[in-house]
Formats: structure tokens, sequence, C-alpha cells
């Protein structure tokens, strides 16, 4: 099927508008270990913030329990914790909004701001 030639911008270009900025917070990788037989932050490891959850990697149950633990690890609510990337994959990055980075990697205990 033949298509007119576009017209709009080079895919490299970024348009910024309010509504696609995303929402200011700290972001922290993560990597996930589904169907363990403990839910819990285990630490740090390699620069990623080590999580094991019980919850099978299914219908994104696995993401909710980390959502979770990484919010009562860091003192939020988990409305404020969400899965950025990696939403079916082990390595995540997660964003915590409402806390600077410091901030937050200080509630998580990371080496360097322990």
């Amino acid at each position: 099927m033949w298509r007119s030639p576009q017209t709009s911008a080079p895919a490299t270009a970024t348009t910024s508008s309010p509504s696609s900025n995303p929402p200011a917070g700290a972001t922290v990788a993560v990597r996930v270990t589904a169907r363990s037989s403990h839910d819990r932050v285990e630490g740090w490891r390699e620069g990623r913030l080590v999580v094991r959850t019980t919850a099978p990697p299914l219908e994104g149950r696995a993401n909710e329990a980390v959502r979770r633990l990484i919010a009562a690890a860091a003192g939020v609510a988990p409305s404020q914790v969400q899965v950025i990337r990696g939403e079916r994959a082990r390595e995540k990055t997660v964003r915590v909004s409402g806390l600077p980075n410091d901030d937050l990697l200080r509630r998580l205990h990371h080496p360097d701001y322990v």
C-alpha cells in the first residue's frame, strides 16, 4: 500500500507538553526475583536494589508486590511508587514520586548513603 510522505517532525525530535512530562521523583534500578520464598527488600548488589517476592510474574502481580515492598521500605504510599521500565522483565526501573533521589537512597539503605 502506498503512503504519502510524512510532513511531521522527524522521529528523533521530542515535543514537550505538560501532559507528556513524567512526574517528578527519584528513580532506582531494581532486580526482582518472583516466586521467591520470602517477600523482602534484600539490599544492594551491583548498583541495583534486590527485591524478592512470593508473587508470580503473571498479570502484574509481581510488579504490584514490588511496588508495595519498595513503598514500605521507603516509608511512602504504594501509590507513589511506579514501575516505569521493565514491566515484563526482572530488571526494572522504579520511580518514587515526592522524594529527592538522595533521600530515597538513604531510606533504602544504599551503601553510599548509610
